[in-house]
Formats: structure tokens, sequence, C-alpha cells
């Protein structure tokens, strides 16, 4: 197969909306978090629609997630102290008595400066807030309003 000059290379990623506290975004976009770590997660590489829980209730941006590694605990705190995420005690006290995570390199990271608030979102029967994170492969409308807005909206910080 010929490769097209007009391919989409988002076309590789599964699009999800996640969940992520408003600290960790802002560590991501400010180049400190080079990794996201979790329990469970998509087994390839993901485009993550951010979603800030609590207070702000909003999809924030968006991040291009490269594919999850699964790391012993170990692994795992060794390489969040050597990239900077943060302290090794703080790793291993959060991972606690598991024996692994998926470690998830940090490919992209898009801000919107118009965030879209939970009202607009509501709008979207196919919405709901994630826990985690929200698989939108059978939320078509969402998806396509999802991908149109950051086309139209997102502040690219390149990686």
């Amino acid at each position: 197969m010929q490769l097209s000059l007009f391919t989409d290379s988002s076309d590789n990623y599964e699009d999800i909306i996640l969940s992520l506290q408003e600290v960790y975004f802002n560590k991501i976009l400010n180049g400190e978090k080079k990794y996201e770590y979790r329990f469970n997660f998509c087994k390839g590489k993901s485009k993550a629609y951010v979603y800030l829980p609590k207070n702000k209730q909003q999809i924030a941006g968006v991040l291009y997630l490269g594919t999850p590694m699964l790391m012993t605990k170990k692994d795992t705190c060794d390489l969040y102290v050597k990239c900077g995420d943060g302290e090794y005690a703080v790793m291993d006290d959060w991972i606690g008595d598991r024996k692994d995570c998926y470690v998830i390199p940090i490919e992209k990271a898009i801000r919107f400066d118009n965030p879209i608030k939970k009202e607009e979102l509501k709008k979207y029967e196919e919405f709901l807030a994630p826990q985690t994170y929200l698989l939108l492969k059978n939320r078509l409308v969402l998806k396509d309003f999802l991908n149109n807005y950051e086309k139209q909206k997102g502040n690219e910080y390149v990686r």
C-alpha cells in the first residue's frame, strides 16, 4: 500500500476521554511530566481527550500517548525518578501491593484555550464523565465533535 501525504497520523490511535487531575495536566504541558502511569489502560497508542474532574468538569486538551509498557513496580519507580517525574517513594507508595503498572509515554500535548465545559458535553447523550477513561470507538457523534474541536481550537505543544 502506498502512503499518502494526506494520511491523518491520528488514525493509528485509539480515541478516548481520559480523566486526569489538573495538576498533572499542567505538569505535562510544562514538560515536567513525561509519562502517564495507570493500572489499567488500552493496549495500543491512544489519543486522549483530557477531562479535568472535580470543580473543573471540562475537556481541557488532548494527549497523544505512545504504546503502554507493562513494567514491574521496581522498574516503574526507577523510571519515575530517572525521567524526573518524581521521587521513588511517591511512586512506590502509589503502586502499593501491586506488582506492576502501565507506563505510557506522552508523545504530544495540546491545550484548548477554550475548554469544553461539561454542560456542552452533556448535549451528547454518548458522553459520560469517566472515572479513568472512556473509549470513543462506539460513540461516533461525540468522537467527531471532539476531533473537529481539536483541529479548530488546539494549541500544540510538541514534545
